[in-house]
């Protein structure tokens, strides 16, 4: 479940997602064992109900501790020091699956101002703050393991803030796995050609791989890691067979009937 990267005219764009990552260790390959309290920019767990986080063979596994009834979000996986800025949009991705069917949290906020959110969040999960929704989303996962991807436009850090991105467990008896955790500025153009983001799914994928229904397909190319195309679909399609790839990380870009061009990295297995 580790990471790999891009195609020939978007080399460079490869390369600037790589030098912008701010999440430290997020596919946890330089831990192993149970996580404590987190130090600078290192991951660490934060509970008062005996949840307990243990990285096993790269992957981070979250056991929910006992319930209080006054608040269930009392297991966390963070890691505080992210260099978010004002005015900056930034993509949130990882993957996550449970033993059943359950919700999870993620969270940037800041510690040091009454843990205020830091961004605005387009997507629908994010929390309602007024009328605005801001970067605390509470997202269903599954049993299947599935990469999430949300996005976020930072606008309250101050002097004194602290960012903190966390995740947070209820208590339930069901364990929640976290894996390649990635915080990324977003990137709205190459050459001058807009860059959009879009959902695939489901991802990992054996078979078949989904396109969002908001895409307008107009043709696809789907790439490896070598910036190779290996698959071209010049129609119009939702739905792309992916079953004869190989097992690996792969690119899809979509271009539009409007020319606009979306890109999303998915894993075959």
């Amino acid at each position: 479940m580790k990471k790999a990267l891009l195609f020939p005219a978007l080399v460079a764009f490869a390369f600037s997602l790589n030098a912008q990552e701010l999440i430290n260790d997020g596919a946890f390959d330089t831990y192993e064992g149970v996580l404590t309290t987190r130090t600078a920019d290192e991951w660490g767990a934060w509970s008062d109900n005996g949840s307990v986080v243990e990285v096993v063979s790269g992957i981070a596994e979250c056991t929910p501790g006992a319930a209080t009834p006054e608040d269930p979000w009392h297991g966390q996986l963070e890691q505080w020091g992210a260099a978010v800025e004002n005015g900056l949009t930034y993509t949130v991705s990882f993957l996550a699956w449970a033993d059943f069917d359950r919700s999870l949290q993620l969270t940037i906020e800041d510690p040091s101002n009454n843990y205020r959110r830091l961004g605005e969040t387009p997507d629908a999960d994010g929390e309602a703050v007024g009328d605005v929704v801001r970067s605390k989303w509470t997202i269903d996962i599954t049993t299947e393991e599935t990469t999430y991807t949300r996005t976020v436009t930072i606008d309250s850090v101050m002097e004194n803030t602290s960012v903190k991105f966390a995740f947070l467990y209820t208590a339930t008896l069901d364990v929640v796995y976290i894996d390649d955790v990635s915080l990324q500025e977003q990137i709205s153009s190459i050459n001058g050609v807009s860059v959009l983001s879009m959902n695939v799914f489901p991802n990992p994928t054996d078979g078949e791989l989904n396109i969002s229904n908001e895409v307008n397909v107009a043709n696809i190319e789907v790439l490896n890691v070598l910036g190779q195309t290996i698959i071209v679909v010049n129609e119009s399609t939702n739905i792309l067979d992916v079953s004869s790839l190989s097992s690996g990380v792969y690119i899809i870009k979509v271009t539009d009937d409007n020319n606009n061009v979306y890109i999303s990295k998915f894993k075959k297995m």
